[in-house]
């Protein structure tokens, strides 16, 4: 089996590097990839980012990608610790599409998860989502935490709607298993591809 790495933020001091916790967490989430048991998390971290990608899609966005685990130190007053971003998807928004539109790309990922598979993220990872959709509406829109409020409301509502289709669910699914094949590809999967490049050149 190929071994995991996990990429280190370069935002990390060498102060932080060296700190008991995040060399724990470092440690425990390079075992916890690389462990054969570990396939249901990473569908579930690849149904997360297929949430976001969709919906991503969906609005327009476009240069999409997906990125692995990496980590990182989480500076927030409340947390100041070291965390681990298991995944993360990134893209250009469309300038035409609309305000909801571009929260439900934010949203997407956890309630998606949670929809459409039973496990939940933790507080963390949705707060973090949270976070980042607060952030694009206040410069974005304006500072309101009211309008705010009943945005994401109308864009959960909206994505639930969604969810009601097969298709859409099942679109969901298949790029889910994709991202899984990208970024947590099996032994199996790396030596053909070796061979697909050794073949080609």
């Amino acid at each position: 089996m190929n071994k995991i790495i996990i990429e280190i933020d370069d935002s990390v001091t060498p102060e932080q590097r060296q700190d008991p916790r995040f060399k724990k967490l470092l440690q425990d989430c390079e075992k916890e990839f690389n462990d054969p048991r570990s396939d249901l998390l990473k569908l579930l971290i690849g149904l997360h980012e297929s949430g976001h990608g969709y919906f991503a899609r969906k609005s327009g966005a476009t240069n999409i990608y997906y990125r692995g685990p990496k980590m990182m130190w989480d500076s927030r007053p409340e947390y100041n610790c070291p965390a681990i971003s298991r995944s993360a998807i990134v893209y250009t928004r469309s300038p035409n599409a609309s305000v909801i539109e571009n929260i439900k790309i934010s949203l997407a990922g956890y309630i998606v998860r949670r929809e459409l598979s039973g496990y939940p993220n933790d507080a963390i990872a949705i707060g973090s989502d949270l976070g980042s959709c607060r952030d694009w509406f206040y410069e974005n829109v304006g500072e309101d935490e009211a309008a705010f409020n009943a945005a994401v409301a109308d864009a959960e509502r909206e994505i639930l709607i969604d969810l009601r289709s097969p298709k859409t669910r099942r679109e969901i699914w298949d790029e889910a298993r994709r991202f899984v094949a990208v970024i947590f590809p099996k032994r199996s999967e790396i030596v053909a591809n070796k061979r697909k490049m050794n073949q080609a050149a």
